[in-house]
């Protein structure tokens, strides 16, 4: 019993550390802030080489099915929800089983861009 309360607390530890990154990813401030209109379009060039390839394009008001994209959500819909920060969290240390971490393949600034490519769509009319 002993060992599996060990096991049960170094996962928990092991899962929590994860947790906590992304949580202070969440938390950090957006390094791009002073020139956004640029970070979003370098983001927009990451975005169709990295992202587009499970997401689409980023249409209004639609949602994956009608991309043809299921189970990746239409990334419209995210920027109405999350925050630039949350979106650069679930880039760089993935989602669960459904997104891959990108903290291996893109730069901070890269993920950034990314990120404020997406939530650039939270301003545009629904």
């Amino acid at each position: 019993m002993k060992h599996k309360t060990s096991l049960f607390f170094f996962i928990l530890i092991l899962c929590s550390c994860t947790s906590l990154k992304k949580m202070t990813l969440i938390m950090s401030s957006n390094p791009h802030t002073k020139d956004l209109e640029a970070s979003a379009k370098r983001g927009a060039i990451i975005f169709d080489q990295v992202c587009m390839g499970c997401h689409g394009l980023i249409k209004e008001n639609r949602t994956p099915s009608e991309l043809g994209v299921e189970p990746a959500p239409n990334l419209y819909f995210i920027a109405q929800k999350k925050s630039a920060a949350a979106i650069a969290a679930n880039i760089k240390y993935g989602k669960g089983d459904l997104m891959p971490p990108f903290e291996e393949n893109l730069s901070d600034s890269d993920i950034w861009d990314a990120a404020n490519f997406i939530y650039s769509f939270k301003t545009k009319s629904k």
